[in-house]
């Protein structure tokens, strides 16, 4: 048997309205595992697709692709050096790299333990 869970609440902006996306997530998408609560990023009025848990390693090569990485990161970091410095894969800042499904651009979601 293969083992899995759902998001109970997909943690979307309060502005995005798009309920078939949201039913998505929350009935047919597995979701991830995160230290303060998953939070499911959008964005060309879509829920991403999550890709995995990163560090600063798994995305120094991917800077130009992300859709604003620092407006994704303004909750964590005050400039990318954080990242670079702190931002490790199983460490105690973890990244989650989510992926557009219309525009392939990347965005990035982190907590703390």
């Amino acid at each position: 048997m293969i083992e899995g869970s759902f998001s109970f609440d997909p943690n979307v902006p309060p502005t995005f309205n798009n309920t078939a996306a949201i039913a998505e997530v929350l009935k047919r998408t597995p979701s991830y595992v995160s230290w303060q609560g998953e939070k499911w990023l959008t964005h060309c009025d879509d829920c991403c697709a999550f890709i995995g848990y990163v560090g600063w390693d798994e995305i120094k090569d991917k800077l130009n692709d992300f859709a604003d990485l620092e407006t994704d990161m303004i909750e964590f970091a005050n400039d990318l050096s954080h990242l670079e410095k702190y931002m490790r894969n199983g460490g105690d800042f973890q990244g989650y790299l989510f992926q557009c499904l219309h525009c392939s651009k990347y965005r990035l979601y982190a907590d703390y333990s």
